[in-house]
């Protein structure tokens, strides 16, 4: 710290290269107040760090620090935690009884969540360790804000086409919201990482078309029902869809009633699928092929599998319009965060 300067250049260069390489995540565990750089008299380019990182197309995840400040003010600005760029995820620490730990900053501005960082299980650096295992019980903001990077990394290894700014509403929009957090952090929540992928993709169990957890004669009974006209949710089609073939017909009939049998029978029946929303093509990206896909279906030039309706539904009325249409376009711009059907 005795070199201010570079310490900023050689954050800026860090960040530089990031983005250079097309790095879409990266975790920032340290930080510098305001008030050491004045203290200290060092000359210092904090719009300049800024700048870098404003200019990346990457979502930095930044620790609050760990020193009890509340950080909107000004007096304990803290770099880069309490910078203003888009593309920043400010977190503080929870513990295990889910309220702020006693050491974490603050700020109902500056701070966008928390995260649990209290008694975590972390490497070291091995100088630490000596001759004993890099890994030791932690406490603390650098944490916690690995627990939202790695938040982040699961949400775009889903759909990796989603934007920087889709990512961070994401998390943000799917904290579980604290009353001890109010007035702490902006979200007045921590971090719920099973509803952030919620918003994005589903899981269907094969064969479980009441979604009871149970596979049984009152499932099959379901899909027997609909072979004879009666109808079934876009969900419920991807459950009916044993064979793995993306229509539901009577070869599906004929092989769960093998399954419920006691028959040996090669299905899908009992697996989990999982289904990205926007995903039509089921090639793990939402792009303009599964929006020429949808417009086509709707233009009457085109036709979907009965199993990837659940993916085109983009607001989950069961039914696919040009509302469906409309959305997918406004997702994959990155207009909007995720599609209504996963709210």
């Amino acid at each position: 710290m005795n070199d201010l300067n570079n310490w900023a250049s050689t954050m800026i260069k860090a960040v530089n290269y990031a983005d250079a390489m097309d790095i879409k995540i990266v975790n920032i565990s340290l930080g510098i107040y305001k008030f050491t750089i004045e203290g200290g008299n060092w000359p210092f380019d904090s719009n300049a760090l800024n700048d870098a990182i404003s200019q990346a197309d990457v979502l930095f995840i930044v620790a609050a620090g760990n020193e009890t400040r509340n950080i909107d003010d000004p007096e304990n600005t803290i770099y880069p935690a309490s910078y203003t760029a888009e593309n920043i995820i400010t977190v503080a620490n929870t513990n295990g009884e889910d309220t702020l730990y006693q050491s974490s900053n603050f700020g109902a501005v500056s701070v966008d969540l928390a995260a649990p960082g209290t008694n975590i299980y972390s490497t070291i650096p091995t100088y630490f360790a000596g001759q004993g295992e890099p890994y030791d019980i932690k406490t603390g903001t650098s944490m916690s804000a690995p627990h939202v990077a790695g938040a982040a990394a699961l949400l775009l290894s889903a759909n990796p086409s989603l934007t920087t700014q889709q990512l961070k509403d994401i998390i943000l929009s799917s904290v579980d919201v604290i009353p001890s957090l109010q007035g702490k952090v902006a979200t007045g929540g921590r971090l719920n990482v099973a509803k952030a992928m919620k918003k994005i993709r589903s899981t269907v169990k094969i064969g479980d078309l009441d979604g009871n957890g149970e596979i049984n004669q009152l499932d099959f009974d379901k899909l027997r029902a609909y072979l004879l006209g009666s109808s079934l949710t876009y969900k419920q089609l991807a459950a009916a869809d044993v064979n793995g073939d993306g229509y539901v017909n009577a070869l599906d009939l004929n092989i769960f009633n093998r399954y419920l049998s006691g028959i040996s029978v090669t299905s899908h029946i009992g697996e989990n699928r999982i289904y990205t929303y926007g995903d039509i093509d089921n090639n793990g990206i939402v792009n303009q092929s599964d929006y020429i896909l949808i417009s086509n279906y709707i233009n009457g030039t085109g036709t979907l599998s009965d199993a990837s309706l659940l993916a085109a539904d983009a607001n989950g009325d069961n039914t696919i319009n040009q509302t469906d249409r409309y959305l997918l376009e406004d997702y994959i711009s990155g207009e909007i965060a995720n599609l209504p059907v996963g709210n």
